[in-house]
């Protein structure tokens, strides 16, 4: 029992004498996570040609970490996107997931983690919207350059880019100012440079005419004058002086020059509008005597009437509605009695008083003329002449237009039918009767 008794009180002096020197044996290990981060698209790498990734833990000052360290459970972890110059973050993903409902910034800090976490960071070019333009939209021109290639207006450029703008003046214009921004700057050089780009920016060039001289001979421009200084693009307003008797204007000639005509008007009307040029203008109303006026008279050759026209020298007539006549048809217009030359409405012209001829075609079946009167009646039907009004036992004869008798017989019948030879123009004769008729 002795010894049992000394055994006990040597190990209670052991353990008293370790617990006072704060050592607890058999203490295990808190739960800890892996933290892996990488640059998106890059596996592995915590740096690329982008831009970079580190860790760190609790807050900005904290103790940086490698990818891929094992963190206690609860612990607070600190992401921080180092983009490289013209890049910026574009997307954070956690466990290959996209980190939504959350600011987009160069840090993303993830609270307490429970589990393994893979973070990785995306980057972007970062860009700008680049606007240029010309006010109101003349007097020439802007291009705008990045690296010596031309790229539109509302373009994106990316950040830190160099951007060289051009003014290209119209002939007659030069540059009056700039619009950079929100500011204008009366800056008068053809080449504006914007350097290393940070943010969205519009680009504006003004364009201003310069003066030059227009001299107006028999017209007067809106203000009276007769010369004046003008700067290009100004609207000018020129009236042709009042005709002398006997006389008209005929139009405006420009000397040295070409100008745009506005509103509607051209060298040819007596008020015109033109917008000055990059050059002198000289001009003058030219005026011409007034073409006399002749007559136009319509011999319808017993067709319907048809209205006569005045026309100007040299001018065309305009075709009237064609004439009819009973058993005929028209056949057109001829500058003479006998129907040798037709008229052409689109080409001929007026030079003179003059009277154009109706000519024209007799229907081949009806009664052309009755040469005396009489109440005789003929038609035809299937080539055969019928002859009403002869009466029973009257003879009569049928002679060809140039008085050849063709054939002669006696009526058997009030009403007679004949075969023709051949269509024509025959007189049919009965005593002191006979009529004209077209086949």
């Amino acid at each position: 029992m002795k010894n049992h008794s000394n055994l006990i009180s040597k190990f209670s002096k052991t353990f008293v004498f370790l617990t006072m020197l704060c050592v607890v044996p058999f203490v295990a290990n808190a739960d800890t996570h892996t933290v892996t981060f990488h640059v998106h698209g890059a596996v592995g790498q915590q740096s690329t040609e982008r831009g970079s990734i580190a860790a760190r833990l609790n807050d900005w000052n904290g103790e940086f970490i490698n990818s891929g360290d094992k963190i206690a459970d609860s612990t607070t972890i600190r992401f921080e996107a180092n983009p490289e110059q013209g890049f910026r973050v574009r997307d954070w993903y956690r466990n290959g997931s996209v980190v939504t409902n959350m600011m987009i910034t160069n840090i993303y800090t993830l609270a307490d983690i429970t589990a393994d976490v893979v973070v990785a960071v995306e980057f972007e070019e970062a860009t700008h919207s680049v606007t240029f333009n010309v006010v109101d939209g003349k007097g020439g021109r802007l291009i705008a350059e990045v690296d010596g290639v031309e790229v539109q207006s509302i373009a994106r450029v990316r950040e830190d880019k160099s951007i060289v703008f051009t003014a290209i003046p119209d002939p007659g214009y030069r540059v009056r100012r700039w619009q950079n921004g929100s500011f204008w700057e009366n800056d008068t050089n053809t080449v504006l440079t914007i350097s290393n780009l940070t943010g969205n920016r519009t680009i504006r060039v003004e364009f201003e005419g310069l003066p030059y001289e227009i001299i107006v001979e028999d017209g007067t421009l809106e203000n009276g004058k007769t010369n004046d200084t003008v700067v290009t693009g100004t609207i000018l307003t020129i009236t042709a002086n009042t005709p002398e008797e006997g006389m008209q204007f005929a139009n405006w000639e420009f000397f040295s020059t070409e100008v745009t005509f506005v509103d509607d008007t051209d060298e040819t009307t007596t008020i015109a509008k033109f917008i000055m040029p990059g050059e002198d203008v000289s001009v003058k109303a030219i005026f011409e005597p007034i073409p006399p006026i002749h007559t136009v008279t319509f011999n319808t050759q017993g067709g319907s009437a048809v209205a006569e026209q005045t026309i100007e020298h040299g001018e065309k007539i305009e075709k009237p509605t064609d004439p009819t006549r009973t058993n005929f048809t028209f056949a057109g217009w001829y500058s003479d009695s006998t129907h040798t030359n037709a008229w052409n409405f689109e080409t001929d012209i007026v030079t003179s008083d003059t009277t154009l001829f109706a000519k024209w075609t007799a229907d081949a079946t009806n009664i052309v003329e009755m040469l005396y009167a009489t109440p005789l009646q003929a038609w035809i039907t299937n080539d055969v002449l019928h002859i009403k009004g002869i009466g029973t036992n009257q003879c009569y004869r049928i002679y060809t237009i140039s008085g050849t008798l063709i054939y002669q017989g006696i009526a058997n019948n009030d009403t007679t039918e004949i075969t023709l030879p051949i269509r024509g123009m025959y007189i049919i004769q009965l005593e002191n009767r006979s009529l004209k008729i077209a086949y």
